[in-house]
C-alpha cells in the first residue's frame, strides 16, 4: 500500500510571546515598525502572486461491456474531494444500488445476474487499472483516476480479471512508495529502457534490471517484464505462469505453438506467431496495486511492435489498447483479448 505523507507543522513560529523590557519604549516602538515593514512587504508579495490555476479535481469514467470489447460511455467528470466511485459514477449514468447502496445493480438499465446465471453478467469497476475488493461508496477518488466499469460474466478470466492493460500506463505510474520494476530478458535491454521511459514521461518512477527467472508473485511494486517468448519460456516460473494463465486471470499465454488469445469461456480462440505479442497482465488478489505486466513477443518484429503500441501514441495497434484486457499484436494490427471463440488470430 502506499506510504502516507507525514503532515509536519509550520517551522520558525515558536508560539512564545515577546517579552517586556520596561523603560525599552523606543525599541518596542522600533520593534513595531519592523512588524509594519515585515506585514507591508508581506502583503506585496501576496499581491503579485499569479492566481491559483490549480483546476477542480477531476478523473475519467468508463463504462464498457464485455471486457471492454463495446464502450457504453467515455466521459470526463469533476468532483470534490472526498468523494467516491459511487458519488461520480451516478452523476454521468443511471444507477440501481443493493446491500445497502454500496454496490452496484444496474447501470443504465444493465443490471446484474448474480454469478450463477448461465447467461448476463454482473458489473465489476476498476480504478486506474486494479479491479476493487471494496464497495464503489467506499472507494474514495483520486484527482486524474481512471474509474471503468465493466459488465462481463464470471466465467472470464477464471472467475475475475483483476489487472486488465487498457489503462496503461496506470498503475505503473501511480506507484508512490517504491516505483515499478521493468525487468527484461537477455535480448530485451534496449525495448525496456524505451517502456521506463514511457512510464517516467507519464510521471512515474522506474528501476530497470534483467531478469534471471526469479519468481515475480511477492512484489514489492508494479513490475513489468519484457521479453521473447523463446526466452520466457525457458524460466520455470515464467513457464509454470503460462500453463496456468487462465486462472491467473490472463486472457492470453505462451507457449511453444505460439502466442494464444482465450475466449471468453478460456478456451484457445486464436493462435499467432511471425511478427505477434501479448500484452497482458496479473494481479494477486482484488485491489492488488502491485501487478505483473507480461509483453511477450514471438520474435523480433513482434516485440517491436507491442513495445510501439506502449511508447507510440501513433502506432499500430494503440487504440485497440485503450480499455481492453489483454492485447495480442498482429501482423492484421491489434486484437483485444479474451477474443471471440470464432476467431479472431491468423492460424498458422
Amino acid at each position: 500500500m502506499p506510504l502516507r505523507p507525514r503532515v509536519r507543522g509550520p517551522r520558525g513560529f515558536s508560539g512564545r510571546a515577546p517579552g517586556r523590557a520596561i523603560g525599552r519604549a523606543p525599541r518596542r516602538a522600533h520593534g513595531w515598525a519592523l512588524i509594519a515593514v515585515i506585514a507591508a512587504v508581506a502583503t506585496l508579495a501576496c499581491s503579485c502572486r499569479s492566481p491559483d490555476r490549480a483546476g477542480p479535481a477531476s478523473c475519467e469514467v468508463w463504462v464498457t461491456r464485455d471486457c471492454g470489447h463495446t464502450v457504453l460511455k467515455s466521459v470526463e467528470e469533476t468532483f470534490s474531494p472526498g468523494e467516491t466511485v459511487m458519488d461520480v459514477t451516478r452523476r454521468v449514468c443511471r444507477v440501481e444500488t443493493m446491500y445497502g447502496g454500496g454496490f452496484v445493480k444496474s447501470i443504465d438499465d444493465l443490471a446484474s445476474t448474480g454469478r450463477r446465471s448461465s447467461q448476463g453478467g454482473d458489473w465489476f469497476y476498476y480504478v486506474d487499472g486494479v479491479l476493487e475488493g471494496r464497495g464503489a461508496a467506499e472507494s474514495r477518488v483520486a484527482d486524474g483516476a481512471i474509474v471503468w466499469w465493466d459488465y462481463h460474466d464470471w466465467s472470464s478470466g477464471g472467475g475475475i480479471f483483476v489487472a486488465p492493460v487498457g489503462a496503461w500506463p496506470r498503475p505503473l505510474d501511480r506507484s508512490l512508495d517504491s516505483g515499478c520494476r521493468v525487468l527484461f530478458t537477455s535480448s530485451a535491454a534496449d525495448r525496456a529502457l524505451r517502456i521506463s521511459k514511457a512510464i517516467e514521461s507519464a510521471g512515474g518512477e522506474c528501476h530497470l534490471n534483467g531478469y534471471a527467472g526469479e519468481p515475480l508473485d511477492d512484489r514489492q511494486s508494479p513490475v513489468l517484464l519484457v521479453g521473447l517468448a523463446e526466452e520466457a519460456l525457458n524460466y520455470p516460473w515464467l513457464s509454470d505462469l503460462f500453463r496456468n494463465a487462465w486462472r491467473a486471470g490472463m486472457p492470453g499465454t505462451v507457449k511453444k505453438e505460439g502466442l494464444l488469445g482465450f475466449d471468453s469461456r478460456g478456451k484457445e480462440g486464436a493462435c499467432w506467431r511471425e511478427g505477434a505479442a501479448l500484452i497482458v497482465a496479473t494481479g494477486s488478489f482484488m485491489g492488488d496495486r502491485r501487478p505483473l505486466f507480461l509483453v511477450v513477443g514471438w520474435d523480433k518484429a513482434g516485440l517491436d511492435a507491442a513495445v510501439a503500441v506502449l511508447t507510440d501514441g501513433e502506432s499500430r495497434g494503440r487504440s485497440e489498447l485503450k480499455r481492453a484486457f489483454g492485447l495480442a499484436i498482429t501482423s492484421l494490427g491489434g486484437v483485444r483479448l479474451p477474443v471471440d471463440a470464432a476467431g479472431g488470430g491468423d492460424r498458422q
